[in-house]
């Protein structure tokens, strides 16, 4: 009979239903990897999936998607009250599922909180007097889990995976540590407790933030080197390493705000995760580094709603984005899926067709605010181009004026 588990996640409660096909050891080793996310009310003994909860549709939707599965063994994950089929986990293996179950919890949390609050992909560690929490930010597979395995023996382990941040809480999610035991096999998900990880805190507060970056010991002229991030460099440090960033209400303004209320981003240049504990102890211990918050500019995002000229010559436009903001004189686009950042050339093009407009008028535009040039004809519209192919500018049906 199918096993099941409820999670905490982000103050969500994700339900798990372990497939038949697992045994009640591997089931139980499973449960016990999670134990640190388990929900308040769950005991310490699987609960069979009908007794649990008899007659919900959302556990009836879970096992038909099991009794679809193609693979040996599987889970199905949904978030508590969600509408939607629930997601499955999968796995010719034990291994495999318990790999695949760790993602796929991960993202039906994400999914369920996405673009409401700032998600980072993250290591969080914090002191346990103070409840002072750092987000160590790296992409996957660059140093977050080893660095959670060292630190985490000083610090409480918070999460080796999504720092999810609610008003400067750090809302914990201590999820099993996927790690790599052998080259080529799917990483083991052990538990937090079986790695002697410090206690999880509750109500952490978010105190420092810093981009890990794992080098090789010969390109060091220490164990470890910190340097600080200008802000509009360190916005599009934060964006790729951020879960749904487009979607937040004023994205780019949101993630200047974390950087803000952090004192500034940090960027931690290591070759050994145990030269980590010095350089993370002093940024849990610091107040946050005074913050020259730089000159912030709304840009319209919204582009003129008037029909494009019925002329024969092609029109230029600025397309909707989700925010265009100026930080320190230097435009970021935040696009659905990408933050772009236009060149002082690109700025003067996008700034010159908030409205419909030829190749010759935004010339002429460029030309007020830079000067003429013999070749301003061609560096325009090399410039629209560019634009054009960043999908920030679009062109009208008439036919395209020679460049």
């Amino acid at each position: 009979m199918p096993v099941s588990m409820r999670l905490c996640v982000f103050d969500l409660s994700v339900e798990v239903l372990l497939g038949a096909s697992l045994s009640a050891e591997d089931a139980e080793r499973i449960r016990s990897s999670w134990s640190r996310c388990l929900a308040p009310d769950q005991t310490s003994d699987p609960a069979p999936a009908a007794v649990a909860a008899p007659g919900s549709a959302a556990r009836r939707l879970a096992l038909d998607a099991l009794a679809e599965a193609r693979s040996a063994h599987a889970a199905a994950v949904w978030v508590s009250g969600s509408e939607g089929e629930p997601s499955l986990a999968e796995g010719a293996t034990v291994a495999e599922l318990e790999q695949s179950l760790a993602s796929t919890v991960t993202l039906a949390a994400i999914n369920a909180r996405v673009g409401l609050n700032p998600m980072l992909h993250a290591a969080g560690l914090a002191d346990p007097a103070t409840g002072r929490a750092v987000a160590l930010v790296a992409p996957s597979g660059t140093g977050k889990t080893t660095a959670c395995r060292v630190l985490g023996q000083r610090f409480s382990y918070l999460t080796d995976e999504t720092v999810f941040i609610d008003d400067g809480a750090v809302l914990p999610y201590p999820k099993p540590l996927s790690v790599i035991e052998v080259q080529g096999e799917p990483k083991a998900q052990r538990s937090p407790d079986e790695l002697g990880l410090g206690a999880t805190v509750r109500g952490a507060r978010l105190h420092a933030v810093a981009i890990l970056e794992r080098v090789d010991a010969a390109d060091l002229p220490s164990d470890v080197e910190v340097t600080r991030i200008p802000t509009a460099d360190a916005v599009h440090q934060l964006v790729p390493q951020m879960s749904g960033a487009p979607s937040m209400r004023g994205p780019i303004s949101a993630v200047i705000d974390l950087i803000e209320s952090v004192g500034g981003l940090v960027r931690i240049a290591y070759s050994d995760s145990a030269a980590l504990e010095p350089v993370v102890a002093r940024l849990l211990s610091e107040p946050p580094a005074s913050f020259d918050r730089p000159q912030l500019i709304e840009v319209p995002s919204q582009p003129d709603e008037a029909p494009a000229p019925l002329t024969g010559a092609a029109s230029y436009r600025r397309k909707a984005v989700r925010q265009a903001l100026t930080v320190d004189d230097r435009l970021l686009l935040m696009l659905p899926d990408t933050l772009l950042e236009v060149s002082d050339l690109g700025f003067s093009v996008y700034s010159a067709c908030p409205a419909w407009a030829t190749l010759d008028e935004i010339v002429a535009r460029v030309e007020e605010e830079h000067g003429s040039h013999p070749e301003g004809r061609s560096i325009v519209s090399g410039a629209l181009d560019q634009l054009l192919e960043a999908g920030v500018i679009e062109i009208s049906a008439g036919a395209p004026e020679p460049h």
